[in-house]
């Protein structure tokens, strides 16, 4: 059985997840509240235009994360890599639970 993996993150890599997770619910949250206040089709092909401008910062957030554009799909276990890359220091076996 593999060991659970102990990691560190530093307090301004922290603050920097968490902003780019608050980012990514706010515009999705957004999204779903313009989605669901149309009632045009003209509402809805100006939202389709909108969409297009989500998508590119979402592809610029996937490329600071170091996932490759071309991965239109991918799992959670990539973007959980991406982001142990990104943001996460490993822990060396010798650390004590007291030294941290």
């Amino acid at each position: 059985m593999k060991k659970d993996e102990r990691y560190i993150i530093e307090g301004w890599h922290y603050r920097l997840l968490i902003l780019d997770l608050y980012l990514l619910f706010v515009e999705n949250v957004s999204l779903a509240r313009k989605l669901s206040a149309a009632k045009s089709q003209k509402d809805f092909m100006r939202l389709q235009k909108q969409a297009e401008r989500y998508k590119k910062r979402a592809y610029r957030k996937m490329r600071g994360w170091g996932i490759p554009k071309d991965c239109e799909s991918f799992a959670s276990e990539t973007l959980q890599t991406a982001i142990t890359k990104k943001y996460l220091t490993l822990l060396p076996d010798t650390v004590e639970e007291t030294e941290i």
